[in-house]
């Protein structure tokens, strides 16, 4: 684990144990309601994180790195490629041209299906379904017995972004 990620996970721990200190001065269904929303929360986070992590690693193995021919050395030395040999230019480019060919290679169906089916498989993982069913089983179940209390159970919810967001304006 990365030192960022463990100070986060330690945050959101702060946040989640002194909201279940205050819901606890409410009663055991604050306690309850916070507690179950928090874990599932803290479950769709994580499942979308594993989710797009493996589909930013499928994408990289078919990275071609060979596109940029220069080394290590040559890029820390000549980072703006001041030094670099004039490549030949095509003579008479017609940039409106090369923008509506861009813009044709971008919009073509292959490239879009293509695009949808990558990134579809993120949205619908099924640990992310699962925890979306879980939250809906459990905001119902909660409410058919009649120990909802939405002020508690969104507040649970609402540990992580919060504590992602006070995380990031602490890392600055």
């Amino acid at each position: 684990m990365t030192k960022d990620f463990k100070r986060l996970f330690f945050l959101i721990i702060i946040f989640d144990f002194s909201l279940a200190l205050f819901m606890l001065s409410k009663g055991w269904l604050w306690v309850l309601n916070s507690q179950i929303a928090f874990l599932i929360s803290f479950f769709i986070t994580i499942s979308s994180f594993l989710s797009y992590k493996k589909n930013i690693l499928k994408k990289a193995q078919h990275f071609d790195a060979s596109l940029d021919d220069r080394d290590e050395l040559d890029k820390i030395d000549d980072k703006y490629e001041l030094f670099e040999e004039e490549k030949e230019e095509k003579e008479n480019i017609d940039i409106k041209e090369i923008i509506k060919e861009e813009k044709r290679k971008q919009k073509s169906l292959k490239k879009i299906f293509y695009n949808l089916k990558t990134t579809f498989s993120s949205f619908l993982s099924p640990l992310k379904l699962a925890g979306y069913i879980l939250l809906v089983v459990s905001f119902l179940y909660l409410n058919r017995h009649s120990m909802l209390i939405i002020p508690a159970f969104l507040s649970g919810f609402f540990i992580m972004p919060l504590s992602s967001l006070v995380f990031a304006f602490i890392r600055k």
